[in-house]
């Protein structure tokens, strides 16, 4: 194999990484792996390598049993969509302070105490703190918004359709929160309704 042919191949399994949500290792979940002809319960516990594939260990066996594994090779048994995030990062939210409610951003958490870190809008950095839950209320959405909670769909990503179901919304901007099926919780994303498509 010439270089040139080998910097292709490694190019295309780069953008395939990069581009495609079914190829992600669903890190964490229970799983069902197929070795030497039978299945074996598991767990994904990393990846995917520059291979595409991913890192799994047996329930029941030590690990030196763990190994690299093509995803053909992984049947995900937690099909039940993740819970919402505690703290859904970018989400619109009204946060009170000092008994007022201000509008503001969900930036990241949660925290070890369960806080989320927010900014306040139109308000300088200096001002982002780490807030309890209960001071975090949804933010009003456009009259006539919904998201269909719990509903598994179809959301486009990249010019392409993918699987999964809807969590959370709407936020202010009448988005919702999805997540894709066989992706962990960091794909989770807030989309445009325009996105969503009943499963076919």
């Amino acid at each position: 194999m010439t270089p040139r042919s080998n910097l292709m191949r490694y190019s295309l399994v780069a953008l395939l990484l990069s581009a495609a949500p079914a190829l992600a290792c669903p890190t964490g979940k229970a799983v069902e792996i197929e070795w030497n002809g039978s299945q074996f319960a598991g767990q994904v516990l990393d990846g995917p390598d520059a291979q595409g594939q991913c890192l799994v260990s047996y329930d029941g066996w030590d690990e030196t049993w763990n190994e690299w594994v093509a995803v053909s090779r992984i049947t995900n048994l937690d099909v039940v969509p993740p819970a919402p995030a505690a703290c859904p990062a970018g989400a619109s939210r009204q946060i009170e302070w000092n008994g007022s409610l201000w509008d503001g951003t969900i930036l990241e958490g949660p925290n070890a105490a369960g806080e989320c870190f927010v900014t306040y809008e139109g308000w300088s950095d200096e001002w982002n703190e780490w807030v309890g839950p209960g001071r975090i209320q949804a933010a009003a959405a456009p009259a006539g918004a919904s998201c269909p909670v719990g509903q598994t769909l179809e959301i486009e990503w990249n010019d392409t359709w993918w699987d999964g179901a809807v969590l959370e919304g709407p936020d202010a901007q009448g988005h919702c929160l999805v997540t894709y099926e066989g992706w962990d919780a960091t794909w989770n994303e807030w989309v445009s309704t325009d996105r969503l498509r009943g499963a076919e």
